[in-house]
């Protein structure tokens, strides 16, 4: 355990390095010089040579549409959220991204329901506090219910008059996932599934619009940045990363065999005010605010896209929105499209707060890959997706919110042995669960 060497700086740091002076002019131009022949001689070549399926999507995107995971995307149809007609049913409500979505939709006047089973992954508290939120500022209900419960899901679809489910549930976390396996098939796939056969249970014409969080994980061992929806996506580095790419899978399977169209959203590495104690954001926070050892994997070589909260809920109603030409499954990344070395992370919590942080080499983590980059290209041209919060900002008004009355110590907590708020352990069978509205 040592300190990270670093006295705390007056001013906020700067991306690039331990506050050092960034490469030269010359290095600088020298890579657009680089950058300008290599992309020159790419769009010669995919002008001019047969194309291998494993680069046809960048080949269409420079020709005409913007590729996607499934081919080229052509734009359809925006069929805008309406006040007083739409009703969305969010899943996973009490979590993090499922309360800012909630309280957004009801500040432009859509009408919302929250749904969630209150697994004590991390902080019960803090998820009791979140849905206390909604129904505080927004009386927004967030019903004590698994999205697993095939029976009353497919009553609550029918009764509320739901027209969009957006499916945030899920087991999260990749370290977790590789004690906890089997948590993550049944929370990931198998409630997925649930959901999928709750929506096709409605009359054709009155089911719900779906849609569905992915995630950057599913990107794997491709060393490919940034990563593009139609990069290869067959490699898995970790069993959360697996599900998030089944859940896609089965709901392309489900748009075949059912005509369920569904678009799904991958997110990377989104923070912001309440969010989850445990990742990096909130959980080096606390540390630091405690003078407690901050664990660092990789030695740190790592760089995340991170994507402030009000970003991600902005694309995501973008996708709530958007319809397909073709009437068929979509994926798209939401990202920030700008990687951030976690050690500046850390200088910037450090600055912030006015401590010092201690760091502790944890060693290698298997499970986690060296940088997460998205290409946001197709969100950009058929959503209009733009995300606006830099990492600097993004910080602050995390700090703003860890400093408030409504940021609670035991907040932090993270269990090594999820149960849910009614004391069941998390992973119990969907059929045996007994929710009370």
């Amino acid at each position: 355990m040592v300190a990270s060497g670093r006295s705390v700086s007056s001013s906020p740091p700067s991306p690039g390095g331990s506050g050092g002076a960034g490469p030269s002019n010359r290095c600088r131009i020298l890579r657009l010089v680089l950058a300008a022949v290599s992309l020159g001689g790419a769009c010669f070549f995919l002008a001019y040579h047969h194309i291998p399926s494993a680069s046809v999507g960048m080949a269409v995107h420079l020709r005409g549409d913007p590729f996607g995971l499934y081919g080229p995307v052509h734009q359809g149809n925006t069929v805008p959220l309406v006040p007083g007609e739409t009703r969305v049913l969010v899943t996973g409500a009490a979590g993090f991204i499922g309360m800012s979505l909630l309280a957004e939709l009801s500040n432009k006047g859509i009408q919302g329901l929250g749904m969630d089973d209150y697994t004590g992954f991390y902080s019960i508290a803090l998820k009791e506090a979140r849905a206390a939120r909604l129904k505080r500022e927004f009386n927004i209900r967030v019903l004590n219910q698994s999205a697993c419960d095939q029976t009353r899901v497919t009553r609550l679809l029918a009764s509320e008059r739901i027209t969009h489910v957006v499916h945030l549930a899920a087991q999260p976390g990749v370290r977790f996932s590789i004690t906890h396996p089997l948590r993550y098939v049944d929370t990931n796939i198998k409630c997925f599934t649930s959901l999928l056969e709750s929506i096709i249970a409605q009359p054709r014409d009155a089911r719900p619009h779906f849609v569905y969080a992915s995630s950057s994980s599913v990107y794997g061992l491709n060393d490919k940045l940034p990563f593009s929806e139609y990069d290869r996506v067959d490699r898995p580095s970790n069993l959360y990363g697996a599900t998030k790419r089944s859940d896609e899978q089965i709901a392309l399977a489900y748009e075949h065999l059912h005509g369920l169209p569904s678009s799904g959203c991958r997110f990377f590495t989104v923070y912001g005010p309440w969010g989850r104690p445990d990742m990096a954001l909130f959980k080096f926070a606390d540390k630091i605010d405690k003078g407690l050892p901050i664990p660092i994997y990789n030695k740190g070589q790592m760089r995340r896209d991170f994507t402030f909260v009000d970003d991600i809920v902005d694309g995501i109603i973008r996708v709530m929105e958007f319809r397909d030409a073709d009437g068929g499954a979509q994926v798209f990344n939401l990202g920030n499209n700008k990687p951030e070395e976690l050690m500046y992370l850390i200088q910037l919590l450090e600055w912030h707060l006015g401590k010092q942080a201690i760091i502790e080499d944890a060693g290698d983590s298997p499970g986690d890959i060296e940088a997460t980059f998205a290409d946001i290209t197709l969100s950009r041209e058929i959503l209009g997706y733009k995300p606006k919060t830099s990492l600097k900002e993004g910080v602050a008004r995390f700090i703003a919110w860890y400093r408030s009355p409504e940021h609670q110590d035991g907040f932090s907590y993270v269990s090594e042995n999820p149960i849910t708020r009614s004391g069941r352990p998390g992973l119990v069978a969907p059929q045996k669960k007994n929710f009370n509205s």
